[in-house]
């Protein structure tokens, strides 16, 4: 009857090796579809609106962007609240949507109304703050 082959120990080789396996093809640098685009540049002002998303959400939602003369560059919803950003690249455009915006700071449904500025978070403004109300 034919032994079993020995067992080798486990510091020595693998007896043959067909190389790492790769569950995806290597990124090729100079393929332009490999090619990550650029980040875009980071706005250093940005004015914050958060929303109570009511029945009146809508309205309120066009009121603002009304005032703010454009669409937000973002939105997102988390838990019933709604918040809108707008971006800018200088201070005196932030400001002056921030103060257009001021007119709605009395509505129960506005949370947060604040103009940050990344450049001086000591110089940021908050026009309502209710988040810990």
């Amino acid at each position: 009857m034919d032994s079993p082959l020995p067992i080798p120990p486990r510091s020595s080789p693998p007896i043959a090796s067909i190389g790492p396996i790769r569950a995806f093809p290597m990124r090729n640098a100079n393929c332009p579809l490999d090619r990550k685009p650029p980040p875009m540049p980071r706005l250093p002002f940005e004015v914050t609106v958060w929303v109570k998303k009511t029945d009146a959400f809508p309205a309120l939602r066009d009121e603002l962007i009304g005032l703010a003369v454009e669409e937000p560059n973002g939105s997102t919803e988390y838990e019933g609240i709604v918040d809108l950003h707008w971006r800018f690249d200088n201070l005196k455009e932030a400001e002056s949507v921030a103060e257009a915006l001021t007119v709605l700071r009395a509505r129960p449904e506005i949370v947060l109304l604040r103009l940050s500025n990344d450049d001086d978070l000591d110089a940021s403004i908050s026009y309502k703050d209710e988040r810990n109300v």
